[in-house]
């Protein structure tokens, strides 16, 4: 017996288990109360409140539970079943027609004319012993499907997270960098119309071409630009982050900044291997190859022999008289097909073809998940390399702004040459901040390529 056909056939237990878990999910997923929102929030806090209040997340979770109920209907199909059926008529007629077609009462000889009520009750009780390929329905096919079924509805429940995670980190990060960047934007702005002011002293005194001054003025309607368009980043990524958490327009919202300055990359065969076994869509086609697998088995039991425990009670009365017939029967029934020309024969072929597919598919989606995790850590390494050079030329940006300022404290050198060295600080700064949010963004991709919701504790440090 292989390992997925021991998960499957487990699958009764495991989703006892389970029904406590979705039940508290579904409450997690769907308040019943009013959502008090902080003011301020981590990316964690912000997942996390997403994934509590977003309708897809809900609409999965009702997924589940649906399939957790075919799986409780499944192991109940096969259960004993008591019935029973009444019958009351007004008679008139020949007393020996009447009770040779109710086959109850006593035929009279000769015939007479009789007129009366009639009525009569049964009482049935059955209890399959074999049926649809199980004895007493234990590891039965049907079961087995509906299990495998479950394991894929909770797979996209996770798949849903995972994606609702990484839109919620891409509008947390975004909100962090407009944030960082309207403030660069704001000195660079005021560093060109400091400089500018400059220009205009030195054209007046006729130092400076006005051409010169020109291009000072070009440089601060590009900063005024630059600074707009940051401030509308900043709102942008506000408005995504307050929709996708279900959060009032209206009411502030602070990010707080990482903990970590970059994320830390984890060891990448084992990151593959682990999301080739645990990644949403490996173990929803997992999910889809159980019930493949399962499928084959109802095929043949529509075809197997069916044997059960019955019993019968009838109570009837008579035409004639008060009296009351009884009749009572305890037995076996055993039904056995025979022949039905090839029928059942084409349906498990159908079945092991889609067996055969659903290996494929699995198999498939594992080389898949391996590239996406492959090429999203290429990605993600190649932009934090990126990081290190900007910052160590950002810092000699600010040992040639410290230099300048000290010359011109010193009268040996002008204003501008000062100003025009805290711009290129600044624009020094921009362009690191614009990398580290980079390596950021390229790592939440690497997190949900291996099938993790960002912001999880073990993943929000990369480990």
């Amino acid at each position: 017996m292989s390992s997925a056909e021991r998960r499957s056939r487990a699958g009764g237990a495991a989703v006892i288990i389970a029904m406590a878990q979705i039940a508290s999910l579904a409450a997690f997923a769907q308040p019943r109360e009013p959502i008090s929102y902080p003011r301020q929030f981590t990316a964690q806090s912000a997942v996390a409140l997403a994934i509590r209040s977003h309708p897809a997340v809900a609409m999965a979770s009702a997924n589940v539970e649906a399939r957790i109920a075919d799986v409780r209907s499944a192991e109940l199909q096969a259960g004993p079943s008591v019935s029973a059926a009444f019958t009351s008529l007004y008679g008139s007629g020949e007393s020996t027609s009447f009770a040779v077609v109710q086959k109850v009462g006593t035929v009279e000889e000769p015939l007479t004319k009789s007129e009366g009520t009639y009525g009569s009750a049964l009482l049935n009780l059955a209890v399959p012993l074999y049926s649809k390929g199980s004895w007493f329905n234990r590891d039965a096919p049907a079961v087995a499907s509906a299990h495998g079924k479950y394991l894929r509805a909770k797979a996209e429940l996770d798949a849903q997270m995972v994606d609702i995670a990484a839109q919620v980190a891409n509008a947390y990060l975004g909100l962090l960098q407009g944030t960082e960047e309207v403030a660069l934007q704001e000195q660079v702005y005021k560093t060109r119309r400091a400089h500018l002011e400059v220009m205009r002293e030195r054209v007046a005194a006729r130092l400076s071409t006005l051409s010169e001054q020109l291009a000072i003025e070009s440089l601060v309607a590009s900063a005024t630009s630059d600074l707009e368009i940051a401030r509308a980043k900043v709102d942008a990524a506000q408005r995504s982050l307050k929709t996708l958490i279900g959060m009032p327009a209206g009411q502030p919202l602070d990010a707080l900044p990482l903990e970590a300055d970059l994320p830390q990359l984890p060891n990448v065969a084992r990151l593959i291997e682990n999301a080739q076994n645990t990644h949403p869509a490996v173990l929803a086609q997992e999910g889809a190859l159980a019930s493949a697998r399962a499928e084959v088995r109802v095929a043949r039991a529509e075809y197997s022999p069916t044997l059960s425990f019955v019993s019968s009670a009838v109570a009837a009365s008579n035409l004639h008289t008060p009296d009351v017939n009884r009749f009572y029967s305890v037995g076996l029934a055993l039904t056995v097909p025979i022949a039905d020309f090839g029928l059942n024969d084409s349906k498990v072929r159908s079945r092991a073809l889609d067996l055969n597919q659903s290996e494929l598919k699995l198999q498939a989606e594992r080389y898949s998940v391996a590239q996406k995790v492959s090429s999203a850590y290429q990605n993600a390494q190649a932009a934090i390399e990126k990081v290190g050079p900007l910052r160590a030329k950002l810092a000699q940006y600010r040992q040639q702004e410290d230099a300048s300022r000290a010359q011109y404290e010193s009268k040996l050198q002008g204003l501008d040459r000062l100003l025009g060295d805290r711009a290129a600080t600044l624009a020094g700064a921009d362009a690191l901040v614009e990398a580290r949010y980079a390596a950021w963004l390229s790592y939440v991709t690497l997190v949900s390529a291996a099938g993790k919701a960002y912001g999880a504790s073990s993943t929000e440090s990369g480990k």
